[in-house]
């Protein structure tokens, strides 16, 4: 009787030990507090907490692979040259960023007077038309039509043509 208490003590032993090690491993301080959880119509699923930035959610996809984006995005020119196709195409001009994607085929000079600067600082290029002159007032007020923001500035994704 004694053996078989000693044992049975063992076993509860190294099974205690063994949920504690599970849970300490699995243990995440960020999903222990007061987490939101909520689901779009993909089957993602975000979790927010009130102790990471506001601007900071969890996403969780299909895969099952969290990962961590920012809602927000700085227009720096590293950021602006991201942004470098005639799809995705965001021009420095003149301490502004705008978002020309898509416009290129629009323009009356025609895609290539725009996509060379596509991801680059166009100033120079659209204050003198290439060394042809400036734009006249009516393209001034076209491009104010895709500012986004000043460069340097932070904003918020979904006001950037829904968060490219």
């Amino acid at each position: 009787m004694k053996l078989f208490v000693t044992i049975s003590l063992f076993i509860f032993t190294i099974i205690i030990i063994s949920v504690l090690t599970v849970g300490l491993l699995n243990y995440n301080p960020v999903l222990k507090t007061n987490t939101i959880l909520s689901s779009d119509n993909n089957d993602n699923y975000k979790l927010t907490s009130p102790n990471t930035d506001k601007n900071t959610v969890i996403t969780i996809t299909d895969s099952n692979k969290p990962t961590v984006q920012n809602s927000t995005i700085t227009l720096d020119m590293i950021e602006i040259a991201k942004h470098n196709t005639a799809n995705d195409c965001w021009i420095y001009i003149s301490g502004n960023v705008y978002n020309l994607s898509g416009f290129s085929d629009s323009h009356s000079g025609g895609p290539n007077a725009i996509l060379p600067y596509c991801g680059a600082d166009g100033s120079n290029a659209f204050d003198t038309k290439n060394g042809r002159g400036g734009h006249s007032g009516n393209a001034k007020q076209i491009l104010n039509s895709f500012l986004i923001d000043p460069l340097n500035s932070t904003v918020d994704k979904t006001k950037i043509n829904g968060g490219n």
